[in-house]
């Protein structure tokens, strides 16, 4: 396994979003989390869907960190952990499956991103759920790096 990264302080976008986050759901309403939820009529391979999750984190490192607080600051803590792909049984109703996501989705998190199955029958849904603050413009461009060379210099576009 590679060796952690050094924290990745908040920048003030993160913060922005991290702290109406807090308040929102201090209020008692979803958070500003994202989400994107696709409902198949039978299962995926859940076992190279973990595989492809086990991938990403080998390669971009950085996509299993957490968000902790440093002092006064937060910041972004690599952890190098695996993203489990977390299952759920949904019933064979769909408000219970509805109850699951839902649950789901407006559940606090610390990490970037997870994948779950919601398993509905001979199908279910699959659900990508995200923080806002991971998708800020600085964030993508410092989290999603890769820090294995490729061995070919990286192009840039330019702008008009």
């Amino acid at each position: 396994m590679m060796q952690a990264a050094a924290p990745l302080p908040f920048n003030p976008a993160d913060y922005f979003t991290y702290v109406l986050d807090q308040e929102i759901r201090a209020a008692g309403l979803p958070g500003g989390y994202c989400g994107f939820a696709l409902e198949l009529a039978a299962a995926p391979d859940l076992a190279r869907l973990q595989q492809r999750l086990d991938y990403l984190v080998e390669h971009f490192p950085r996509a299993s960190a957490r968000i902790e607080r440093q002092g006064k600051r937060y910041a972004w803590i690599y952890t190098d952990q695996p993203i489990a792909l977390e299952r759920h049984d949904g019933g064979s109703e769909g408000e219970a499956t509805q109850a699951v996501l839902l649950e789901v989705f407006n559940r606090h998190e610390t990490r970037p991103l997870a994948l779950h199955w919601i398993a509905q029958g001979q199908g279910g849904t699959l659900l990508l759920v995200w923080n806002h603050p991971l998708m800020e413009l600085e964030a993508p461009r410092s989290c999603w790096t890769s820090s294995r060379p490729t061995g070919r210099k990286a192009s840039r576009s330019r702008r008009p």
